[in-house]
């Protein structure tokens, strides 16, 4: 419970609550707020990963490369 009090107080700044009055709260509600902050933080890690190149693999057909640097060849050729 003090996990999920640390992590709303922490991330949402308009929530000033004790640990008592967070206690207080019915179970409804905390699950709700934990539920909904959990789910921006997989998007805000998702939008950094992206942001930072880092996507998951995706493994290319082999031809692919091969494709690439004849196209890579022709295009730097001085004509």
């Amino acid at each position: 419970m003090l996990e999920d009090y640390f992590l709303l107080v922490r991330r949402i700044p308009g929530i000033n609550l004790s640990p008592s009055e967070f206690w207080e709260l019915d179970t409804f509600t905390t699950q709700k707020l934990l539920s909904l902050e959990i789910d921006i933080m997989e998007r805000e890690s998702e939008q950094m990963k992206k942001a930072q190149g880092k996507t998951d693999y995706v493994e290319q057909p082999e031809g692919n490369a091969e494709e690439m640097n004849s196209l890579m060849d022709e295009m730097s050729e001085d004509d």
